[in-house]
């Protein structure tokens, strides 16, 4: 498999799949810049210099942006104007880790007794694409891909309340999507996990398909704190020095 580290440019709109409009193409790119972290947590986004890289009028990317300020992944300071957004602490993220594992766990369980099999066999082929996505390197698209299956997810138990929670906590932990997702093999892994979950609804067992959520946000977690701790160890060549 290709590592999705093979990124191709964010701000490249042909590569997005589709017939869209212009505000939504550069909304795709501008949050993936993000979640990439090739827009890293401080930095300003300045409209004039987006709108060039992108080929676009001013007016899509303000639209972009505010979206994005909506979403938590960026801030509006005085004088400085839109930035995007710090990530939040280890700490701070663990615990939307286990909120969300939590949220999930519920979607699942009442995915069992509220889907239709029209639906779930949607949400296999969504997750059947994602993986070709994976094995093909394309990042763009795996990107795309997940929030459509995470939509698809989330809208199996027909509960507005519910979905609105769970996509409000989503949006939140979306900077931590892609670190989680750069630990060795974990694009693979969490795609079995996924696969697992969406067997036992398929099965009709609510208990089971409610821990195997719980066990791949706490398997995802497990992957960030990973991630972060080596990102925050000290160099040990330079120490030794």
């Amino acid at each position: 498999m290709q590592s999705l580290k093979e990124k191709e440019n964010p701000f490249d709109l042909s590569q997005y799949a589709g017939h869209r409009p212009v505000g939504e193409l550069v909304y795709l790119a501008m949050r993936r810049a993000i979640l990439e972290h090739i827009l890293p947590p401080g930095q300003r986004l300045v409209i004039k210099e987006m709108a060039i890289q992108m080929g676009v009028s001013f007016t899509p990317v303000r639209e972009a942006t505010r979206k994005l300020e909506l979403e938590g992944l960026v801030r509006n300071e005085p004088y400085r104007g839109s930035v995007v957004n710090e990530l939040p602490s280890l700490e701070e993220m663990e615990e939307f880790y286990y909120l969300r594992g939590a949220l999930e766990g519920l979607v699942a369980h009442y995915a069992v007794r509220r889907s239709s099999r029209e639906q779930v066999a949607g949400l296999r082929a969504s997750l059947d694409k994602m993986g070709e996505a994976a094995d093909a390197g394309n990042v763009g698209l795996f990107m795309e891909l997940q929030v459509e299956f995470w939509d698809r997810y989330i809208g199996l138990v027909r509960n507005t309340r519910l979905f609105q929670l769970v996509s409000s906590i989503r949006d939140y932990m979306e900077q931590a999507k892609p670190i989680s997702l750069s630990f060795p093999g974990r694009v693979t892994e969490a795609i079995r996990e996924i696969r697992r979950v969406v067997e036992a609804i398929e099965a009709g067992d609510p208990e089971r398909a409610e821990n195997l959520a719980r066990e791949h946000c706490r398997l995802a977690c497990k992957a960030y704190r990973a991630v972060m701790e080596r990102r925050t160890a000290p160099d040990t060549e330079k120490v030794l020095a």
